[in-house]
């Protein structure tokens, strides 16, 4: 219940109710970043353990109103409406981005606590966020489009790099620049060049997961087979590693695959 969620604010992490958490994500002092999608707030866990609102409004503070959800503009982040947050993606400084799902923007908080609305898309933003350090290029994801932005855009939408998703999930980007989409109905993993030009992705594309959405997971009895033949349910996460290689979490399988530099996937969590 969000509208009791000020009982917790600066106590123990472990004594807080979450409203169906979407993503978790740290930075280099190692604080955790979480989209606290329906009580339409981004937490943060600090090291000593604490929970701290540090985007978005909660009930208690909008008197008589029956939700939180909702936008007023940029400012202090801590007195903006979100509206379903599904990411928050998390720069080494303690900067974050917001995917103000409900909203259809992508956000940015500074250092300062201030809130500016990047993007607006019609289409919609959902999930799937990767920005460059330099916050000069970011990468999201609509559910069936895969987008790119610059500043140079302003606040208008991206332009469209892939399309033809079932459902996205999450992105990363690996060491080559390629751009790894997870995709919930297809339950697959794509890997899209960043110059792929607006096209449809197609099962060329397809680096994990058998691309088909009456798949099973097939969990570790696969374990060193290519992660092209392995059943992945509900493929949602995805990470690339520093040194090669990416992981996936599954939505429905409930499992972590490690796949190697040579497309074969082993159980990582089970």
């Amino acid at each position: 219940n969000p509208n009791e969620w000020n009982h917790a604010e600066g106590l123990p992490a472990v004594e807080a109710e979450l409203s169906e958490p979407h993503s978790a994500m740290q930075d280099i002092y190692g604080r955790v970043y979480l989209a606290d999608k329906n009580a339409n707030a981004i937490r943060r866990i600090d090291t000593d353990g604490t929970i701290h609102t540090v985007a978005g409004m909660n009930m208690e503070e909008l008197p008589g109103a029956t939700t939180n959800a909702g936008y007023n503009g940029d400012g202090p982040a801590r007195t903006r409406l979100l509206d379903g947050p599904q990411h928050a993606y998390v720069m080494p400084d303690g900067s974050f981005y917001v995917v103000d799902t409900g909203n259809r923007r992508i956000r940015r908080v500074d250092l300062s606590g201030y809130m500016t609305t990047l993007i607006t898309d019609p289409v919609g933003v959902e999930r799937g966020l990767w920005v460059r350090r330099d916050g000069q290029l970011i990468y999201y994801c609509t559910g069936t489009y895969l987008k790119y932005w610059t500043p140079s855009m302003g606040n208008a939408p991206g332009t469209v790099i892939a399309f033809g998703f079932g459902e996205t999930g999450n992105i990363d980007v690996d060491a080559a620049g390629n751009i790894l989409v997870s995709d919930r109905i297809k339950s697959g993993v794509y890997r899209i060049p960043p110059g792929y030009g607006g096209l449809p992705v197609n099962e060329t594309q397809r680096v994990a997961g058998l691309g088909n959405s009456s798949t099973v997971s097939d969990g570790s009895s696969s374990n060193g087979d290519l992660a092209t033949e392995i059943g992945m349910e509900g493929t949602r996460g995805v990470a690339c590693h520093p040194l090669g290689g990416f992981f996936v979490a599954t939505h429905k399988g409930g499992d972590v695959w490690y796949v190697d530099s040579g497309g074969k996937a082993r159980i990582f969590v089970e």
